[in-house]
């Protein structure tokens, strides 16, 4: 019984090595590959919606907007598709909200994909 419980013990350290080592080698490679800010022309670029509260943007939802704003103005012909739902507190869909947002920016309604 001793020598059943020893080997157990040591097939479980075995086991979480391997777990935490494969852990490394995969949050290396994610933290490398975002560290790279390679910006390549797209011709469409969406826009995952986030919380509004009432009618007005969170701060997650702003920044992604920024983001995107920033970009189409870089790349005049790319279309943004905006997503997002509205959920219970919420006076208004997200993209519906977004769509405002890049409107009252300057962005061209026609180049504006609501989802």
């Amino acid at each position: 019984m001793r020598c059943v419980v020893k080997r157990l013990k040591k097939v479980m350290i075995s086991l979480f090595i391997m777990f935490l080592i494969s852990f490394i080698i995969v949050q290396g490679i994610i933290i490398h590959e975002s560290a790279k800010n390679e910006e390549k022309k797209v011709d469409y670029i969406v826009t995952l919606g986030a919380r509004l509260y009432g009618r007005t943007p969170s701060e997650s939802l702003m920044e992604r907007l920024n983001t995107t704003l920033d970009y189409v103005e870089k790349y005049k012909d790319t279309k943004i598709i905006v997503c997002g739902g509205q959920g219970l507190d919420e006076d208004i869909p997200e993209a519906e909200a977004m769509e405002s947002f890049l409107i009252n920016r300057g962005i061209d309604k026609k180049r504006i994909i609501k989802e």
